[in-house]
């Protein structure tokens, strides 16, 4: 396709993209992440998209990325992703990556920076044990992007391993209910707080109800 000058599409690129993920294949993929870039600057969204998805990125890829930034007027994103790859390489050269305060950092500058998947990529390295932050850091991120089931389920997931929540877990449980719309869900989680969970209502949680009986029309 390429060798006829035909320039592949955003559906032709995130195509190859996945298949390049699901092989394992680096050297295609980052061949397809390059290829994503230099079709133009107003696919520079397309080309992190197949960053974030790629499972092994080299220097070429985040390379590849900061270029696409820089070349495309976006020089802020371009630095944010450079000091990112920078502090990530960091720690991987120190094997610092079973390191669980180093490890929450991570996973709260990449939902900062808005790199969700990455996020929840170090958040899912077996190498190092969470705690309380790590899954408390992914709940909240999940609500900050409106991705507020998925923030249930994860919520779920902690409990059914054991890990007692804390304030800060609830406050970002409920935020990410309330911001996805689910005024329900959100107020069956909190009526677990004095007969499952035993936390102690804090003005944060309680500003949270407030903002979820907001949303059900139901302050009276």
């Amino acid at each position: 396709m390429c060798n006829r000058n035909v320039l592949p599409d955003d559906y032709t690129l995130a195509t190859m993209a996945k298949v390049s993920g699901e092989v394992q294949d680096l050297v295609a993929g980052k061949s397809v992440h390059g290829k994503s870039i230099r079709v133009g600057s107003s696919r520079v969204d397309l080309g992190r998209r197949v960053f974030d998805r790629m499972k092994c990125r080299n220097v070429y890829a985040w390379t590849a990325m900061v270029n696409g930034y820089a070349h495309s007027g976006a020089p802020d994103q371009a630095l944010v992703l450079f000091q990112k790859m920078q502090i990530h390489g960091f720690a991987i050269r120190k094997e610092m990556n079973h390191n669980v305060s180093l490890c929450n950092a991570l996973i709260d500058m990449y939902l900062k920076c808005g790199s969700l998947d990455i996020a929840r990529q170090v958040f899912e390295d077996d190498s190092f044990l969470k705690d309380a932050i790590s899954w408390s850091s992914m709940i909240s991120g999940y609500g900050l992007h409106g991705r507020g089931d998925e923030a249930i389920v994860l919520y779920n997931k902690m409990l059914h391993l054991g890990i007692k929540p804390d304030a800060i877990t609830m406050v970002g449980i409920l935020s990410a209910c309330g911001r996805s719309g689910l005024v329900n869900e959100g107020l069956s989680i909190h009526s677990s707080l004095s007969t499952d969970i035993r936390i102690k209502p804090t003005v944060e949680i309680c500003a949270c109800v407030v903002d979820l009986l907001g949303r059900s029309g139901d302050l009276d």
